[in-house]
């Protein structure tokens, strides 16, 4: 009789018994009450700031290359490298011997030119005052000559009026008439002659030649005075330029001639900077310059001295961008701040911190927790061990929080995306 074995028999026991683990771990952990709850993030009340950050570098506030405004020999060197100077204190002085013969020759030459243009003008008012006075004398003459053909005239003028009553009675002849006639045309032609004499002698050609001669004298006088003057002033101003001096309160940080050099202007003489007015200049991206305003409280930590922060002020944003690092456009913001200990040193490195908004006491999640879809923001609000989404309504934005307006209420749970959850301690 043979042998009939089911399949079923031939199925090794290891797979059997791998099928039942299976099976058995699946309906276990559907079965877990225990299962984890994603990660969350409490929905509390906040203060959120608005920030922006930046570091930037320390500069002086003013700051200067002195160069040489003349040419000659550097004579001396009155101060010593980071030697603080006053206002206007003699810094370095070049060899004044060629300047001093300069101002020399000015004045000379200042001194012979207005002694010259003096003489001639004494010629010429000795001149003139000898054509003027020959004018009066013969303005005397035309005039008493004119005053006597008027005087001519108007008896003439008489005497012909009684002529002719007389003709017409008969007392004179018509020649005896005729002749007085004739004679005060003449007077008249006379009178008008003399006149004319008179006017032209006034506006004589001696006069005005003479009066323009005056003139041009008293014009020389005055252009030699102000040409000495001014050759006067620039050798003197060469001479003073022969000394440098502080433009303003400062330290002399760097010497960049030695005595016996020869220097032409616009030669590089000396670094010199105000170390008690310090800057912080801020490369500011262009999405943070329009929260940025003058007068803001800038909160400062530098590198040197991280325990020890100080407080600065927006003394200037600018108005037109640079090209910075990376070939990014940034907008140049300075910083004043003060330095009572006098430590911090140009060129020393330091984190800007400054807040530009504040809004206390707002419903806040983490950044990560919100999600931006095409119809609204949406965040997983945790029920249980089930997670439902809500939208929600945003307001402002910080680097980490996002205000919810509407969408939460206070003590609820939002599962977070973030890798870590912020800490649930006060917020900044």
């Amino acid at each position: 009789m043979s042998e009939s074995v089911s399949i079923f028999t031939r199925r090794p026991v290891w797979l059997t018994g791998l099928a039942v683990l299976v099976l058995g771990g699946a309906a276990l952990v559907a079965w877990q009450p225990w299962r984890k709850a994603p990660p969350s993030v409490l929905v509390e009340t906040r203060t959120l700031q608005d920030l922006v950050e930046v570091s930037g570098m320390v500069m002086p506030a003013r700051a200067v290359t002195l160069k040489a405004e003349v040419t000659g020999t550097v004579h001396r060197l009155l101060v010593a490298e980071n030697q603080r100077a006053s206002a206007g204190l003699p810094l370095l002085r070049l060899d004044d011997t060629q300047a001093r013969l300069q101002l020399e020759s000015a004045l000379a030459n200042a001194e012979t030119a207005q002694r010259q243009a003096d003489t001639q003008l004494a010629g010429v008012r000795a001149s003139r005052e000898e054509v003027l006075h020959g004018q009066d004398i013969t303005l005397g003459s035309l005039s008493e000559r004119l005053e006597k053909t008027q005087l001519l005239v108007r008896q003439l003028e008489q005497d012909s009026a009684r002529t002719q009553g007389l003709l017409a009675e008969g007392g004179v002849t018509a020649q005896a008439a005729e002749q007085q006639r004739q004679q005060l045309a003449q007077a008249r032609i006379d009178e008008r002659l003399a006149r004319q004499e008179l006017a032209r002698a006034r506006l004589g050609a001696p006069v005005i030649n003479a009066e323009n001669a005056y003139a041009q004298a008293l014009t020389a006088v005055g252009n030699a005075g102000r040409q000495g003057r001014a050759a006067v002033a620039l050798a003197r101003d060469a001479l003073a330029r022969t000394t440098v001096r502080a433009p303003f309160a400062g330290t002399l940080t760097d010497w960049l001639v030695e005595p016996g050099a020869w220097v032409a202007p616009g030669t590089p003489l000396a670094q010199f900077q105000d170390l008690d007015a310090l800057k912080v200049d801020l490369p500011v991206d262009e999405l943070d310059v329009p929260k940025l305003k003058r007068g803001g409280l800038v909160s400062l930590t530098f590198d040197a001295y991280p325990d020890e922060p100080a407080t600065g002020t927006i003394a200037h944003v600018s108005r037109a961008s640079v090209t910075g690092s990376g070939n990014v456009q940034i907008f140049p913001v300075e910083v004043r701040f003060a330095d009572p200990l006098s430590r911090i040193k140009p060129g020393m490195s330091a984190d800007a911190r400054i807040v530009v908004r504040e809004i206390p006491n707002v419903l806040a999640l983490p950044v990560g927790a919100v999600e931006r879809k095409l119809d609204g923001y949406v965040v997983k609000v945790i029920e249980g061990r089930n997670t439902v989404e809500r939208r929600i309504t945003p307001g402002i934005t910080t680097l980490e929080y996002v205000e919810v307006k509407s969408g939460l209420s206070a003590g609820e749970r939002v599962a977070y995306n973030g890798a870590v959850a912020p800490s649930p301690g006060p917020s900044r």
